[in-house]
Formats: structure tokens, sequence, C-alpha cells
């Protein structure tokens, strides 16, 4: 909340003396930290309530080393996951459950170890074959590794998907009477950008030659979402529709009737002058 509210700061005072660059990497900030306070704030209060380990959303993303990188592992960690289990993971196995992790009909599943299972067990030469048999059964079969076309289209269809889910959200958010596309387009060139990096880094391995320091991948890798993003991303929130300045404004104004409020709260702990700005 805090870094929201800095943002929210640099983005009503000092953005607009910014050069265009630094203005879109201020605005991924505001993203990041306002998706991030809108979904791991309710997360910790479940937490703290209930006991639960929950995955964060963001994964220090500024240290993306490559698209992978960033969109699998530190980018909305949760949109992520739904997008996988839902698009991906169906197209590339053929099935909405992967057939791996499917229970044979008729074996009631029972925790691993309890009383029960270990009264019934077996001892011995036929323990070990149950054993064996059961180590056989959940390795995969040869030739049951997703075909490229596969795993390809699984890939594009993802980011389609992901760009058409946001191009309806800037449509019934910014209230523009026509889709633009820009974002579903910026969305959807990221899967044959991601294509493109597997196939450099597999070229690269097979030529025997290095990859590129980790510092210089995450630079390169910042630089090319920024240049699609700069006219697809925030270009379109900036010049189409300005939804930025209109998302910072709302913010800003919840920000400050929040202080108000809390200014007696404030005032006794000595920030009563936060209150009054």
């Amino acid at each position: 909340m805090t870094l929201l509210g800095v943002v929210v700061y640099l983005e009503l005072n000092v953005a607009h003396s910014l050069p265009r660059v630094l203005e879109h990497y201020l605005h991924a900030f505001g993203l990041y930290s306002f998706v991030g306070f809108l979904m791991d704030g309710p997360g910790a209060v479940a937490v703290e309530a209930l006991g639960l380990q929950l995955v964060p959303t963001f994964d220090q993303p500024w240290l993306s080393s490559s698209l992978s990188d960033f969109w699998g592992r530190r980018w909305n960690i949760t949109t992520s996951s739904v997008l996988r289990t839902l698009i991906y993971d169906p197209i590339v196995d053929g099935a909405l459950i992967n057939p791996r992790h499917r229970t044979s009909a008729g074996c009631p599943l029972t925790p691993a170890g309890s009383r029960d299972q270990r009264a019934q067990e077996p001892q011995g030469p036929v323990k070990e074959g149950r054993r064996e048999g059961a180590r056989r059964e959940k390795e995969p079969p040869k030739g049951s590794k997703p075909s490229l076309w596969r795993q390809q289209l699984g890939l594009h269809a993802t980011f389609l998907t992901s760009g058409l889910i946001h191009e309806y959200t800037a449509w019934n958010v910014s209230g523009l009477n026509k889709w633009h596309w820009k974002w579903t387009l910026f969305f959807y060139a990221q899967a044959p950008l991601m294509t493109a990096e597997w196939l450099v880094r597999k070229a690269l391995r097979r030529a025997g030659v290095p990859g590129l320091p980790r510092w210089l991948s995450t630079i390169a890798t910042l630089a090319v979402l920024e240049a699609l993003a700069y006219h697809l991303f925030f270009g379109f929130v900036d010049d189409d529709c300005d939804l930025t300045s209109r998302m910072v404004n709302a913010v800003g104004a919840n920000f400050k009737g929040a202080l108000e409020s809390a200014g007696p709260l404030l005032s006794m702990v000595g920030f009563g002058g936060l209150a009054a700005k």
C-alpha cells in the first residue's frame, strides 16, 4: 500500500516531466503496486485468519531474464496459472485434466502413510513388486511428450485469450465505442517472440555459444517489453483513452479520503500533516 501511495504521488506530481520511456516504467510500477494491493491485500488476511499459504501475485518482475521468465514465473502469477490450467494444458495434453494426474477407477485415495494403509501393505518381494508397478504407472509412457505443434498452439491460444480478455476490460473501463485491438496485439505478440527466444537459445546451446549475462538478459527483456508496450499498451491508455490519468486521479482521491478519515489518528502519532495535504 505504501508503494502504491508513492507511485500515485509520483504519477500526479512528477510523471509529466519524465521522458516517455521512464513514464511508462512508472506506469508499470503503478500497475504492479495496484494489482498487488488488490490481490495480495485480501490474501494477507486469508493467510492470517485461516493459516493458508498463498502464492504471491508477483515475484520481482523487474529481474526477469527472458519473456518466458516474465510471463510464466514473475508477472501476475495468479492469472498466468489460471490461463495455463484452462487454455494451455488442455490443448497440450488433449484433455481438460492431465491424463498423468488421473487416478484409476475403483481405487479410492487414502492419505499417504495412514494407519490402515500400513496395516494392509504387504511385505517382502510382493511389496517391492507393487512398488515397482506403482512407479511404472506414475511414469509417463514413452512418446507421451507433447508435440511441438501442440505446444505452439497452446502458447498462441493462451496469449490470444489473454489479449482478448484485456481488450474487453479496456473497452469496458474506457467507455470507447469500439475495440482498438492494441492490447490484443500486444499480448498475442508475446507468443511468437517467446518462440523465437526459445529457438535462439536452443541454437546457441547447440553451437556451444554461452548465453548473455543475467544482467544483460534482464535489460534486453525489459527493453523488448517496453518497445512493444510503447504504442500498443501504454500508448493506448495514455493517448487513445486517457485511462492512466483517470485511474491515477481516482486512486489519488481515495488515498486523500483515507488520509482525511485517519486525520485524528495520524495527529496522535505526529503525522497530522499527511492528512492536510
